[in-house]
C-alpha cells in the first residue's frame, strides 16, 4: 500500500517506508467551501468516528461553511498567537525589503522598530494603543515627526503583506488611526549652511582618507543631485554638460546639469588609473558616504571650535547640528534659485522634482531675501576669520 492511499471515503493511510500503516488521516472538504479539515488518528475506528461526527455536523448545518470555518479559524488563531510583529518584520526584511529602492533606509527602520516593545507583541493583538505608545517612544528618542510617519508606513506595509502571506485576517491598527495622526507632518525643513559651516565642512571632507568623498561632496553642491543618483551615475550616461541620472527616486530618468566646476571634477575622476568594473563614476556606497560624512562633521566641528577659541569668539551651538547629506541638495537648489534660475520650470529641470509645489518654497525664500535686502549668491566659502577656502575641484 502506498502512502496516501484511500482506505474508505474521506479516510487515507499514512504508510512508512517499510510498508506499515502509521496513521489514518481524515480529509473532508465541504462542497462550495474554501475551507477543509485534515486530522490524523492512530486507529481506523477513531478516524471513522471523527469522520461521521463531522459529516453529521455538516448535515445539520445548512450553510456547511460555518463548522469548517470555526474549526479552521480556531486552529489558525492558536498558531498566529505565537507570531510577533518582530517575527513578521524579519520575514518582510528578508523577502520584500531587498526589492525596494529604499532598501537601505527600510533596513535601518526595521532594525530600530525591533528594539521597541511593540515588536514583541503578537500581530493578532496589535492595537491603536500600542501604535500610539510606539509613536510617543520614537518622538522621545529624538525621531522627527516626518520620520515617525515613515516608521508607521513600514509597519502598515508589513502587516498588509503578512495578511496575504499568512492567509489570516491580521489587524492593521496603523490604518485605524485618524489620517491627521497617522500622517504626522513636522514643519518644512529648510536647513542651509550657517556662517563658517561650508568652509570647515569642505576642509574636513578633503581630509578624509578616500579620494572620492570630496568629488562627491562637490558634485552634490554643484548639481543638486540626490545621493543615490550620484552613486548610480555611470560614465556612459555623461555627455558634455549633461549627465543622465537613471532610475531616480521618482522612477524616471532625469538630466543633471553640469556646471564648469562639476565638469572639472568629473574629468579628474575620469583620469584616474583605476575605475570601477561596473562603469560607475564613484565606487562609494551609501553606507560609506553616511559614515564618512558623519566623521567629517565631527572633524569640522572641532576645527570650528578651535578657530573660535583662537579668535575669542563664542561658538555657535547650532554649528553643523542636524545637518544631513541631503541638505547639500537643498543648499544647491536654493543657490540655483538665488543666483539664476528664477522660474518654476527652470528650477524643476535643475532639481528633478516633478511637482511645481516642491520648488515654490525655494522661489519664495528668494523673494523674501530680496525684500530683506540680502546680498544674493553664494560666494566662495570662508571661515570665521575669513581664511581662504580649499579648492573643491
Amino acid at each position: 500500500m502506498k502512502d496516501g492511499s484511500r482506505i474508505e471515503k474521506s479516510i487515507f493511510a499514512r504508510v512508512s517506508a517499510d510498508g506499515r500503516i502509521t496513521a489514518f488521516q481524515v480529509k473532508i472538504h465541504a462542497s462550495g467551501s474554501k475551507h477543509s479539515i485534515c486530522e490524523s488518528f492512530d486507529s481506523i475506528s477513531e478516524a471513522q468516528s471523527f469522520r461521521d461526527s463531522v459529516r453529521a455536523d455538516l448535515a445539520l448545518d445548512p450553510y456547511k461553511e460555518k463548522v469548517l470555518r470555526a474549526r479552521e479559524e480556531g486552529r489558525a488563531a492558536k498558531l498566529m498567537a505565537g507570531v510577533s510583529l518582530g517575527d513578521l518584520l524579519s520575514d518582510y526584511l528578508e523577502l520584500v525589503t531587498p526589492t525596494k529602492k529604499g532598501a537601505y533606509s527600510e533596513t535601518y527602520m526595521i532594525g530600530k522598530i525591533k528594539r521597541f516593545p511593540i515588536a514583541r507583541q503578537p500581530v493578532i493583538s496589535l492595537s491603536t494603543s500600542a501604535v500610539r505608545t510606539f509613536m510617543r517612544a520614537l518622538l522621545a528618542d529624538g525621531t522627527g515627526a516626518n520620520s515617525v510617519s515613515k516608521y508607521l508606513s513600514t509597519i502598515s506595509a508589513c502587516l498588509k503583506w503578512g495578511k496575504g502571506k499568512l492567509d489570516y485576517p491580521i489587524p492593521n491598527p496603523v490604518l485605524d488611526l485618524p489620517a491627521d495622526e497617522r500622517r504626522t507632518q513636522g514643519k518644512e525643513r529648510s536647513r542651509r549652511f550657517l556662517p563658517g559651516e561650508e568652509f570647515h565642512l569642505q576642509a574636513a571632507v578633503s581630509q578624509l582618507t578616500t579620494d572620492e568623498m570630496l568629488p562627491m561632496y562637490t558634485l552634490s553642491l554643484e548639481t543638486g543631485a540626490r545621493m543615490s543618483e550620484l552613486l548610480r551615475l555611470k560614465w556612459q550616461d555623461i555627455d558634455g554638460a549633461i549627465a543622465i541620472a537613471r532610475d531616480t527616486k521618482n522612477g524616471h530618468d532625469r538630466p543633471l546639469l553640469l556646471s564648469p566646476t562639476a565638469i572639472a571634477v568629473l574629468q579628474k575622476l575620469r583620469d584616474r588609473p583605476l575605475r570601477s568594473l561596473d562603469g560607475r563614476v564613484l565606487r562609494l556606497t551609501k553606507g560609506n558616504v553616511t559614515a564618512r560624512f558623519r566623521a567629517a562633521k565631527e572633524t569640522a566641528k572641532r576645527a570650528y571650535i578651535a578657530e573660535c577659541s583662537r579668535n575669542g569668539i563664542e561658538p555657535n551651538k547650532d554649528f553643523l547640528v542636524d545637518f544631513r547629506w541631503h541638505d547639500l541638495r537643498r543648499e544647491s537648489i536654493s543657490t540655483a534659485a538665488e543666483q539664476s534660475l528664477s522660474g518654476e520650470l527652470d528650477l524643476l529641470r535643475f532639481s528633478g522634482h516633478r511637482d511645481a509645489r516642491s520648488v515654490r518654497p525655494y522661489l519664495k525664500r528668494k523673494d523674501d531675501d530680496k525684500l530683506a535686502g540680502r546680498l544674493l549668491g553664494r560666494s566662495a566659502p570662508v571661515g570665521i576669520a575669513n581664511g581662504p577656502a580649499k579648492s573643491a575641484a
